[in-house]
């Protein structure tokens, strides 16, 4: 399953596959393309929002330009002429700001990094379902993995591992009871 997200300036695609999900993001700096395992993705979930500082600090000198050229033109009742053009910038950079601010879902990753969507591209409901579908692939594929009982191997690393799975979301408490219990493991640790 591949999902898309594009904004002015930036493109991004995620396509999920059995272990992991192939990432290719484009912007004015270039491409790049990576990969995310599965086991690399963490519970945590952030919200973030980026504003450019720079366009910011302009829009707010336009506009304090503006705010004394009006103020100068009403206390000495003289004509500005560039003050129609500070103004008009102002209003100019200070929609670009909006525009260009980003709002992120992140998926927050072992090692502390994260994997980035766009919180509202192509929408915010259309966002949440693929990330629902991210971790639904990811309890799959951790189950395929690890949800098993070697009875050859350490009972207590067996345990361990199961309720790493556990913790995961990927079994429930039920089942970890029942392979438990399948398997004698608690009876075999005491």
């Amino acid at each position: 399953m591949e999902f898309k997200q594009k904004t002015l300036f930036e493109k991004r695609s995620f396509v999920l596959k059995n272990n992991g999900i192939q990432c290719h993001a484009k912007d004015a700096s270039g491409d790049s393309e990576y990969f995310v395992s599965y086991e690399d993705i963490t519970q945590n979930i952030r919200n973030q929002y980026d504003k450019s500082a720079r366009l910011f600090y302009i829009t707010l000198s336009f506009a304090v330009f503006s705010v004394i050229g009006v103020a100068y033109e009403i206390i000495t009742g003289a004509n500005i002429r560039p003050l129609g053009f500070w103004i008009i910038m102002t209003v100019i950079i200070g929609a670009f700001y909006q525009i260009s601010k980003k709002r992120y879902k992140i998926i927050m990753l072992n090692g502390g990094t994260g994997l980035f969507l766009f919180k509202n591209k192509p929408n915010e409901n259309t966002v949440n379902a693929f990330i629902e579908k991210i971790y639904k692939y990811r309890r799959q594929y951790l189950r395929d993995q690890y949800f098993y009982i070697d009875p050859h191997k350490d009972s207590a690393g067996e345990l361990k591992r199961l309720n790493w799975l556990l913790n995961e979301n990927a079994i429930t408490e039920q089942e970890l009871q029942e392979i438990s219990k399948k398997f004698d493991i608690s009876n075999r640790l005491n």
